[in-house]
C-alpha cells in the first residue's frame, strides 16, 4: 500500500526547469506505468552500486557498494599514505582471483583511492565515460599479466582491450576515478614502477620509465 501511495503521489508536469536533477524518480515512474514489480525490486537493490555522489570538498565521485554478488565491487582505501611503498620481490600466489585481489589491494594502498572492481564480461558504469580514471587490467592467463593505464572513457577503453585475444577478452579490472588526466597519468607511471618492483608481470613498462611529478 505504501508503494502504491508513493507512486500515485507524484504528478508529471512536463515542464523544463533550470538546475540539476537530483532524483529522476525512475523507479516511481516505472511502477506508475506498470513495469513488473520484480524488475523494480531488483533495480532498487542495484541502484546504490550504480549511483554516484559528488563530494564538493574533494571534487570526486564516491561509489556505493551493495550486498550480494555484484559485478561491480568497491574496494575501500584505508586512508593509506599517497606514497606508501609496497613490499618488494612480491611473488604472485594462488589463481587468477587471488592474484587480482592482491593487485587491487596494492593499487588501492599506493593511491589511497577507492577502487571499483569490474568482473570479466561486465562494463564499467556509464558515468565513467567522461571521467579521468586510472585502471589495472588483469589478463586471464596463468600466470596472469597486468596492464596499467589511464583513460577519460573507461567503458570504451575496456571494450577496446577486450577486442584483442582471449586473455584480453576475459580480463577484469580495478578502476580508480580521479580528478583529472594529469593526476591519472601520474598514478599510472607510479603504479607501473611499483608493480614491476613488486614482482607483477606487466604487459608494458613504457609509461612507467619516468615518473610524471604532478603531486604536491
Amino acid at each position: 500500500d505504501d508503494e502504491k501511495n508513493r507512486a500515485s503521489s507524484y504528478e508529471w508536469t512536463y515542464r523544463l526547469e533550470d538546475g540539476v536533477c537530483t532524483d529522476s524518480l525512475a523507479l516511481v515512474t516505472a511502477e506508475r506505468f506498470g513495469l513488473p514489480a520484480e524488475i523494480i525490486r531488483r533495480a532498487d537493490e542495484l541502484e546504490p552500486a550504480l549511483s554516484t555522489r559528488h563530494d564538493s570538498t574533494k571534487g570526486q565521485l564516491s561509489y556505493e557498494d551493495i550486498n550480494g554478488d555484484s559485478p561491480i565491487t568497491v574496494l575501500k582505501s584505508k586512508h593509506a599514505p599517497a606514497h606508501r611503498k609496497p613490499p618488494t620481490n612480491h611473488l604472485q600466489r594462488g589463481g587468477l582471483e587471488d592474484s587480482f585481489q592482491e593487485a587491487a589491494r596494492l593499487a588501492t594502498e599506493i593511491t589511497g583511492q577507492n577502487g571499483i572492481s569490474v568482473k570479466p564480461g561486465w562494463d564499467p558504469h556509464p558515468s565513467l565515460s567522461n571521467r579521468s580514471c586510472l585502471y589495472v587490467l588483469q589478463l586471464a592467463e596463468e600466470p596472469p599479466r597486468y596492464y596499467i593505464g589511464e583513460s577519460d572513457d573507461m567503458p570504451q577503453r575496456l571494450r577496446q582491450h577486450r577486442k584483442k585475444s582471449k586473455p584480453w577478452r576475459l580480463s577484469r579490472a580495478v578502476i580508480f576515478p580521479l580528478g583529472d588526466k594529469t593526476e591519472a597519468r601520474y598514478w599510472e607511471s607510479l603504479l607501473i614502477q611499483e608493480f614491476a618492483q613488486a614482482g607483477f608481470r606487466l604487459e608494458s613498462l613504457s609509461d612507467g620509465r619516468s615518473r610524471r611529478n604532478v603531486r604536491n
